[in-house]
């Protein structure tokens, strides 16, 4: 991402102080944050770019502040290490200085799992950079990274690895934030800890009774048997089936079967009257 996209990403002018920065930073956090906008899709990559562009701006400047610290105009170093030992000196400025420091941006990434993943938890592994700045030397350093998703994690879920990510001096590390991503799966819907499956059937099944297999998200084979027509079938009926669902610590779902009724586009007169001797 080029810098100038970054300070428009902010809304900010380029000439803007640190403090400015960091204020513009924290505005756009709160308005775009997946939590305020229902994890949208746009909200999610709008915040990923919001912490992409912070981190490029504050690396930009405090590169440029080492820069002139020694630069025209300086002050005599003698002067100016004689200032840092009184400062040194004084308790208070020592706490002043630690509450100051800082934690550096989070490092942003998202994993996308299956929903068979999320039935039965898997550990995801992904590769973060994390810049190591120390004494003005600001380093990359690479690092594989296994992700533990619990059983249940939705989708724009964070999973926060804590002082795991940047690296500034003496400041607390920063964080790696994970969005999690749950892919669309063929025949299963999620709502909630409830699984869904949609089960077309004709009239003719739907009267006089069907049975049909299918496979679990956790692999397994059921059979549902309603052969001899003990239930009627009718367009949005829902079969529940209790604990088939997915599992969020001592939280279990059901699985809903819903029927969808496929009527014939017309019948002949002597369908017409059949049905009418047996309804």
């Amino acid at each position: 991402m080029r810098l100038i996209e970054c300070y428009e990403i902010l809304g900010i002018n380029a000439d803007a102080s640190l403090d400015e920065v960091k204020k513009a930073y924290r505005r756009k956090s709160l308005v775009h944050h997946p939590d305020r906008n229902n994890n949208s899709a746009d909200s999610t990559n709008m915040f990923q770019k919001i912490n992409e562009a912070y981190e490029i701006i504050n690396k930009n400047k405090q590169n440029n502040a080492d820069e002139n610290i020694f630069g025209d105009g300086a002050m005599n170093l003698d002067t100016l290490m004689k200032m840092f030992a009184d400062m040194g000196n004084n308790p208070s400025f020592s706490q002043h200085m630690n509450n100051q420091l800082q934690k550096p941006i989070p490092i942003i990434k998202r994993i996308e799992i299956s929903l068979e993943q999320v039935y039965s938890g898997c550990m995801v592994p992904i590769e973060i950079t994390r810049n190591i700045k120390q004494s003005g030397v600001v380093r990359e350093e690479t690092e594989t990274l296994y992700v533990d998703v619990a059983k249940g994690v939705d989708t724009n879920e964070i999973i926060v690895f804590r002082e795991k990510g940047h690296i500034v001096d003496d400041a607390p590390g920063g964080d790696i934030k994970i969005f999690v991503s749950v892919l669309d799966h063929t025949y299963f819907k999620r709502s909630g800890l409830d699984l869904i499956y949609t089960k077309r059937v004709s009239l003719k099944d739907a009267l006089c009774g069907v049975d049909f297999e299918f496979e679990h998200v956790s692999g397994k084979l059921y059979k549902i048997n309603n052969t001899k027509g003990q239930t009627i079938l009718y367009p949005g009926y829902k079969k529940i089936v209790p604990g088939l669902g997915l599992q969020r610590q001592e939280h279990v779902g059901n699985l809903l079967i819903e029927f969808e009724i496929t009527f014939p586009e017309k019948l002949n007169t002597e369908q017409i009257d059949t049905l009418k001797k047996i309804m």
